[in-house]
């Protein structure tokens, strides 16, 4: 009898754990990666009354007579199948669907979870909600984009914001597409040119060119190593003629607007009298005022103190200073007597007429500027300015070229021919105002290609292709200029000879072509470059020419944004337009993940009966990552409440087999009464 109260303890305790598992469960419903665990019983360990025996002569075996001594719990199971995937729309939360989990660190420490609510730190690493590492493979190359070596170690993802990627230079340009081989020739041209004149040419090979010149102008800033700055404005062939780092030696005039005198005799003014006044100097030259600023023809104020008045026979009034920058001013006699009185001050304005600057003056001139926005008189240099004469001022220059800023004015577009009339091998006419033609070829179908330069700067090269009437199946490549005159005023000059097109009876391109070499010299400091041109993706069916570039190299860029796909690769988006693959997130896959160590926090690490981690990427073990999403907890709710009423009525008959053993044991004791 007391088998069975132990027997139904056993059984309480055990429905209790698996009450406690499925408490857990229900309330991990919604954790992000949750995997739910059950709990599976077996009878423990039954006590023999009777062995089994074997069948005689005369009789059969019997079975062996056991009692049970109650259950026991033989595993709690880890339920490793996917959740549901739930759309977040944060782009640095994953999914992560199949057999394998995230790797993070902390210190030496690895665990591995399923919860994927990473986000960037301060310092641009990946991490998870506690602040631990995620685990991946970072391109360490600084050209290769779309290579990572995912056979290496994995370190933490760390990408910075505002992380820069420098600008590569192009070296090749590819041609793909179509040139149609239907294309009609020229067979005449009649053209007009800027006076009227019409002309006609139904030769072979003949070139008329109706491409406009146009007259630019190129403001330079020169900046110099003594600090100041020089504006000039140059035609575009001189626009290179300033380089930094070579000396500048140059004497230019600018136009005078005031002067400074900053310590006493380096400004010296001559004044004029105003109308019907006439002022007698004591100095003149006179000394300026320091700290004052003169400009020609602005007021200049007398004062001082009368010491004599004398009335002249001509109506006049002459009055005298005894001290003072003015010895006498004779002004008409006033209207009333006495207003003039020896002793009594006396003001009266002149204007300045000319101005005499010596070292350590400062005047400022007009479009002149340096560090401290004035020009300084230098040592022995004496320069004068005249009022109704000379208002310029001449500046020496003599420092190094720092640095350079250019802006361009574009002129008036002129060109020798205005317009023609192409008359075309299929019988119809165009008129063109503009381009350069063959007779004999197709109209050239006009391209362009953008290259990049050493220091990251684009310059857009036109490239023409026309069907020649040379040969059969063969088209030539020309460049439609041979200047750019750049944004910035700079002067790009190009090179490339004639490169022929050829192509095959099929319209294949014919193995006897070569690539075209572009050379480029520019004027913005860019190391000199050559370019190869690739012809060899081109057909030539009759179908549209729908023949472009595309070219290698790029400007220098800031990451803009970061996105994640299904492999786990970390794309970062640059203003330049590239798409450079950052890193890729590693994930680990054991042979037996429900036999890993739950560590709290959604982590778990590697135990005994787990097997130990191999490490990859989500592709490699058939495992897919969905971006801006998280898997839900794979609880299942009905399945939960199911269990609980089970494991319910198993608990109260459990306690039923104690309440009644306990009876049985009452009614035993009662006997002896």
């Amino acid at each position: 009898m007391m088998r069975s109260l132990f027997s139904g303890v056993s059984g309480l305790k055990n429905h209790q754990t698996r009450m406690d598992v499925i408490g857990n469960n229900i309330s991990n419903v919604n954790t992000t990666g949750f995997k739910s665990s059950r709990v599976n019983f077996e009878d423990s360990l039954s006590q023999t009354l009777t062995a089994a025996s074997q069948a005689s002569g005369t009789t059969g075996g019997t079975n062996p007579k056991q009692i049970g001594l109650g259950s026991k719990i033989s595993a709690i199971d880890v339920n490793f199948k996917d959740g549901s995937v739930q759309t977040t729309g944060i782009n640095t939360d994953l999914c992560l669907s199949g057999n394998a989990l995230f790797v993070v660190k902390q210190g030496n420490q690895t665990y591995y979870t399923r919860n994927g609510a990473f986000n960037f730190d301060a310092d641009g690493n990946l991490v998870n909600a506690e602040g631990l590492y995620v685990q991946g493979y970072a391109n360490a190359s600084a050209t290769d984009h779309n290579s990572i070596n995912t056979n290496g170690a994995t370190s933490a993802i760390q990408i910075r914001a505002g992380k820069t990627m420098p600008s590569s230079e192009t070296s090749i340009v590819n041609y793909l597409n179509n040139l149609n081989a239907s294309s009609a020739g020229i067979e005449s041209i009649s053209y007009t040119d800027k006076d009227g004149k019409t002309y006609s040419t139904k030769v072979k090979g003949a070139v008329v060119d109706l491409t406009p010149t146009r007259t630019d102008e190129v403001t330079i800033t020169i900046g110099l190593a003594d600090g100041r700055k020089v504006d000039k404005t140059v035609p575009p062939s001189m626009a290179n003629s300033y380089t930094t780092g070579k000396p500048f030696k140059e004497t230019i005039k600018y136009v005078f607007k005031n002067a400074t005198s900053n310590s006493a005799g380096d400004l010296a003014l001559k004044l004029a009298s105003n109308s019907g006044q006439t002022i007698v100097f004591r100095n003149n030259p006179i000394d300026a005022t320091v700290g004052k600023t003169y400009s020609l023809g602005q007021k200049y104020e007398i004062s001082s103190i009368i010491s004599e008045v004398t009335a002249n026979t001509d109506g006049t009034v002459t009055i005298k200073f005894d001290s003072g920058d003015v010895e006498s001013v004779t002004i008409p006699k006033p209207p009333e007597e006495g207003l003039f009185v020896p002793g009594e001050p006396f003001e009266i304005d002149a204007k300045v007429s000319e101005i005499e600057m010596h070292a350590g003056a400062t005047c400022e001139l007009q479009d002149y500027s340096d560090k401290n926005g004035s020009y300084t008189i230098p040592a022995a240099t004496v320069v004068t300015v005249v009022e109704g004469g000379t208002e310029e001022v001449s500046v020496e220059y003599d420092s190094t070229i720092t640095d350079i800023a250019r802006a361009v004015t574009r002129g008036e577009s002129e060109q020798s021919i205005v317009s023609a009339v192409l008359t075309m091998s299929d019988g119809t006419t165009q008129t063109v105002t503009s381009g350069k033609y063959t007779v004999g070829n197709s109209i050239p179908l006009s391209t362009t290609v953008k290259v990049y330069d050493s220091l990251g700067a684009d310059h857009v090269v036109p490239i023409t292709l026309e069907k020649s009437y040379l040969a059969d199946n063969q088209w030539i490549a020309k460049l439609a200029k041979d200047t750019i005159v750049e944004e910035d005023g700079t002067e790009t000059t190009l090179s490339m000879p004639d490169t022929v097109v050829p192509f095959t009876e099929s319209g294949a391109y014919a193995s006897t072509g070569s690539p075209g070499i572009l050379k480029l010299q520019y004027g913005n400091g860019a190391a000199d470059q050559q370019v190869t041109i690739n012809y060899s993706n081109l057909t030539q069916y009759a179908n549209s020419s729908t023949a472009n570039a595309e070219a290698n190299g790029y400007a220098s860029g800031t990451l803009e944004t970061v996105t994640i796909d299904e492999s786990g690769t970390v794309v970062g988006t640059y203003t330049n337009g590239v798409l450079r693959k950052e890193a890729q997130i590693a994930v680990a896959q054991f042979t037996n993940a429900p036999g890993l160590t739950k560590k709290g926090n959604s982590l778990y690490v590697e135990s005994n009966n787990s097997g130990t981690p191999n490490i990859g990427t989500a592709q490699s073990f058939g495992a897919t990552i969905t971006a801006s999403a998280l898997e839900m907890s794979n609880v299942d709710v009905a399945e939960e409440f199911s269990n609980m009423i089970i494991t319910q009525r198993g608990f109260q008959s459990n306690s039923k087999i104690i309440t009644v053993s306990d009876e049985m044991l009452e009614n035993l004791i009662n006997m002896k009464r």
